[in-house]
């Protein structure tokens, strides 16, 4: 809601308190009166009327340029993550075309998440990684995996 003065045919001021809905101003309340002349009485005639049904009276810049700088920052960091997925993307593509592996890159993706990797503390504290390939799908993925420790 805001407000708004118009100047009548008759000289007199009129207040009038506006929605903005689906592109257009509508008409909440038309205030009227001679009190009215100076700019002060208008306003706070206008403002009251807000206060006393509701809407926003003022416009909170800071908090909007906050609001629009946060959105820009969402947006770059989208971008580089965004370019980021291309690039592994089509790196694992071009790992998977010079290994000779037929599998698209989502579906390697999707084997991926199943193969499992032990990790064990031997004595003497050296850790020992084991990656377990269980199915023929998994084992055409082994050449892009980390070495094991023997």
């Amino acid at each position: 809601m805001f407000v708004r003065r118009k100047l009548n045919k008759s000289g007199s001021i009129s207040i009038r308190v506006l929605s903005k809905r689906n592109g257009r101003n509508v008409l909440c309340a038309l205030l009227a009166g001679r009190g009215l002349r100076r700019r002060s009485a208008r306003w706070s005639v206008g403002h009251d009327f807000i206060n006393t049904y509701g809407g926003q009276t003022v416009f909170d810049f800071e908090a909007h340029q906050q609001t629009q700088r946060q959105t820009q920052l969402d947006n770059v960091v989208s971008r580089i993550v965004d370019t980021l997925a291309y690039k592994l993307c089509k790196e694992l593509e071009r790992l998977l075309h010079t290994l000779g592996v037929t599998i698209s890159v989502d579906k390697a993706l999707d084997i991926a998440k199943t193969i499992s990797t032990v990790m064990v503390a031997l004595p003497g504290g050296t850790p020992d990684t084991r990656i377990t390939l269980m199915t023929e799908e998994q084992r055409q993925l082994q050449p892009l995996l980390p070495p094991t420790n023997s």
